[in-house]
């Protein structure tokens, strides 16, 4: 199984647990007695995917009120301060 297909199902990532599968996928591919840069190369695979993967659902996050937004902005994103 490739290293998008194992982080998929059904066409759609998989939410839950994903870090248990990141991990599991990249042990899997600790195990291979392939050429070391070619399990680095894998890897790199499986976290481009991964944040891809995070990148969608950050972005398509839909706040539940104006208030919820704000104080997330507010209090979570210690980057961007709000004066």
């Amino acid at each position: 199984m490739g290293v998008v297909g194992a982080l998929r199902m059904n066409g759609k990532f998989r939410k839950r647990n994903s870090k248990l599968n990141i991990e599991e996928e990249i042990k899997r591919i600790e195990l291979q007695t392939v050429d070391p840069l070619d399990r680095i190369r894998q890897i790199i695979g499986v976290v481009q995917v991964s944040l891809t993967s995070l990148k969608t659902a950050v972005a398509g996050y839909q706040f539940r009120s104006a208030e919820e937004e704000i104080l997330s902005l507010k209090y979570r994103n210690r980057r961007f301060p709000v004066c």
